[in-house]
Order: C-alpha cells, then sequence, then structure tokens
C-alpha cells in the first residue's frame, strides 16, 4: 500500500467519519429542540425531524425520547424509520443484549 492510499483511507476513515457522526448527533441535539412536530408531551420543547432520521437511525424522533426517556424506540409512528431500536432488537435475538 503506498503512503497515498494510507493517507486518503485515514482522512474518509477518520476526519470526516467524525465530523458526519458528531454533527448528526449536535443537530440532534440543537435543531431538535428548536423546530420540528411534537406529537408527544414532554416538559421541554423536543420535536421530531424526519430528515435527519436515516442519518440518526432514528435519533431524530426525539419528541418521544423526552417524552418517554425509558423506551428504546423512538419511532413509534408509522413510517417512521427508527435504525436504533432494529439494531437493538438484532442484538437481543443474538444473545449480545437483554
Amino acid at each position: 500500500m503506498s503512503w497515498q492510499a494510507a493517507a486518503t483511507a485515514f482522512f474518509w476513515a477518520s476526519p470526516v467519519r467524525i465530523g458526519l457522526l458528531h454533527h448528526v448527533t449536535w443537530s440532534i441535539s440543537s435543531i431538535c429542540h428548536a423546530i420540528g412536530k411534537r406529537p408527544f408531551a414532554s416538559r421541554d420543547k423536543s420535536a421530531n425531524l424526519w430528515w435527519l432520521a436515516v442519518s440518526s437511525m432514528g435519533e431524530s424522533w426525539h419528541n418521544l425520547h423526552h417524552g418517554d426517556p425509558t423506551c428504546a424506540r423512538h419511532g413509534l409512528e408509522a413510517g417512521q424509520l427508527d435504525g436504533n431500536a432494529h439494531t437493538i432488537w438484532a442484538f437481543e435475538a443474538l444473545g449480545w443484549a437483554c
């Protein structure tokens, strides 16, 4: 492997991936408290944003997360993608989570 290939791999595997992850995470924590729909009662202004659901694996269904913080599933309504809930269910089926 050449140094150029190693530098390219490092660039895509480290700064770009981490930057994207942090931007999505910070978007959930900031944008989802400013705009969006609020179908569930919560003590704050948390909201749901459909356009962040894919990149955040369902974490953008933020209103339920604050309405019922003990529920691992955030996307309860029809059509709400919730990749985190499906990952947890798969881990339970494999015996990796309980």
